[in-house]
Order: C-alpha cells, then sequence, then structure tokens
C-alpha cells in the first residue's frame, strides 16, 4: 500500500487568503505598505515551503524590508514585532478557516486505498484541532508530522505500526 502525504495550508484548508491579509495588515503597521499589496504578498508564499511558518515568515519579512535598505535596531525590532504580532493573530484564523470543497470527501475515499500523512509547517496542535473541527479528523492519518518550534515531530494518531518508520519515506522534508 502507498503513502500519500497532504499539507495543510492551501491543500487541505484554504488559510492562503486570510493569512495573506493578516501579513498586510500587520506589516502595514511597522513599514511602508505601497511596496506590499496583496499580489505581493502572494508572491511571498515561496518562503514558507519544508519548514515551519514561523521561519518562513521571518525570510519573508527579510526579503520585503532587507537589513541592507533599513537597517539597524529599530528596524530589526520591527521585524521581530511585526513576526510576533502575526503569529499570534495567525492561530486565530484556523478556528475559521474551513476545508477546500471536496477535501473531506477525496480524503474519506484515499484512505481505502493508502496511507496517508499530514505534512505541515503547522504545529501539531493546529492540525490535531482543525482535523478534528472540519470532518477529517486525524484517526484518518496515519501519520502527523508538523513543526513544534523549528524541530521536526512526527506522532501516529492511528499508525499502529502500519507504516513502519523507514529513513526512505519523505514527507514535505520529512523522513518517515
Amino acid at each position: 500500500m502507498d503513502v500519500i502525504a497532504l499539507d495543510c495550508d492551501g491543500v487541505l484548508m484554504d488559510s492562503i487568503p486570510e493569512i495573506i491579509k493578516i501579513c498586510v495588515k500587520y506589516v502595514g503597521r511597522f513599514f511602508p505598505v505601497k511596496e506590499l499589496n496583496t499580489k505581493k504578498a502572494e508572491e511571498l508564499v515561496v518562503y514558507f515551503g519544508g519548514e515551519s511558518f514561523s521561519s518562513g515568515l521571518k525570510k519573508a519579512l527579510e526579503s520585503l524590508y532587507p537589513e541592507s535598505l533599513y537597517p539597524g535596531k529599530e528596524n530589526e525590532e520591527k521585524r521581530e514585532k511585526c513576526h510576533q504580532m502575526i503569529m499570534e493573530e495567525r492561530v486565530k484564523i484556523y478556528d475559521k478557516v474551513k476545508p477546500f470543497p471536496g477535501a473531506v470527501e477525496t480524503v474519506k475515499k484515499l484512505v481505502k486505498d493508502y496511507h496517508l500523512v499530514v505534512s505541515s509547517g503547522l504545529e501539531y496542535g493546529i492540525i490535531e484541532t482543525w482535523l478534528g473541527r472540519n470532518g477529517p479528523g486525524k484517526c484518518l492519518f496515519d501519520m502527523i508530522c508538523s513543526q513544534e518550534n523549528g524541530k521536526k515531530k512526527c506522532s501516529s494518531p492511528a499508525n499502529q505500526g502500519k507504516i513502519p518508520r523507514r529513513q526512505d519515506i519523505l514527507c514535505g522534508g520529512f523522513s518517515v
């Protein structure tokens, strides 16, 4: 039986538009917003792949407002405060973000023929709560791979030995 790894943001749930809104909102409090609009923010999504949301956000902020253009401790503190506020606000969006249409039904069909893994830069608690609240439930997934404070964490809510922990199965940067 094969394994399919699914991400949360942009695959199971339509959270990206909400994340972009809060990024634009909070960046505008600290830096010139003429450089940042929704289109530009959408281009920053590339910084969020394969790592934690927090590290992706730090890279995105640095790309928009680099030390070379915004030097000094004051701007470093602004980037850090902006990062902190976005991280706090971001957690709230997962309370209201719903699955993509058809995502839950698709997961329920896939689980009949495949081992399913969630592989995400989100924290485990956010993933677990969101899955439970929005239909699929964590029990349909053999493994959840998440980021916890910059460290990779894999847990097996429903695995019970079905997927052996092997180094040759890669899930979004995680070795399972």
